[in-house]
C-alpha cells in the first residue's frame, strides 16, 4: 500500500474532538473552509 494511501485513510479516520472524525469534516468548523481549501499552515497545525 502506498504512503499517500496509509496517510489519506489515517486523516479520514483521525478523531479531532466532539463528534468530528477526519481532516475533511474537521476542516469546516476550525477554518470554515474545505480540506482541499486549506492553506499550508492551516494543514499543517
Amino acid at each position: 500500500m502506498p504512503k499517500e494511501d496509509i496517510l489519506t485513510g489515517y486523516l479520514n479516520l483521525v478523531h479531532f474532538s466532539g463528534q468530528v472524525y477526519g481532516i475533511a469534516t474537521a476542516a469546516q468548523p476550525y477554518f470554515g473552509t474545505t480540506a482541499a481549501g486549506l492553506t499550508l499552515p492551516q494543514a499543517a497545525r
